[in-house]
Formats: structure tokens, C-alpha cells, sequence
């Protein structure tokens, strides 16, 4: 992104992509691990569907920002 000032509003949906993006990358490399394996099947069905979720998210908001 270039070097702009950005408006309010806007800092706030790049602070809100970063957010998310960290978290994402946190749930995906818990979903890559052995630990994932002590939830049951139902929780990790679910934990894969929030992931997919969020990265749909992640790619809006990304859409966004490139509109600023």
C-alpha cells in the first residue's frame, strides 16, 4: 500500500484485516497440528468451516482497502 494518509474509517478496516489475518494464521497452524486432534470431530468440522469463513472475510476486506 502506498505511503497515504488514510481516513478514520479506513485505518480502522486495516486494523481490523491485520487483526484478522493474525488470527487466521494462528487458527490455521492449530488446525495443521497434532493438538487439533484432541477435539472432537464435530469441534474441527467447525474450526474448518470458521477458517474458510474468515478467509472469505480476509479477502473483503483486502478488496477494500485496495479501493482506498
Amino acid at each position: 500500500m502506498p505511503d497515504v494518509t488514510l481516513e478514520n474509517h479506513q485505518q480502522r478496516v486495516v486494523e481490523e484485516k491485520n487483526e484478522l489475518q493474525e488470527k487466521l494464521s494462528k487458527l490455521n497452524e492449530f488446525l495443521a497440528s497434532k493438538d487439533v486432534l484432541e477435539l472432537s470431530l464435530k469441534n474441527r468440522l467447525l474450526m474448518t468451516e470458521q477458517a474458510e469463513w474468515m478467509s472469505r472475510y480476509l479477502a473483503v476486506l483486502e478488496k477494500r482497502i485496495a479501493l482506498f
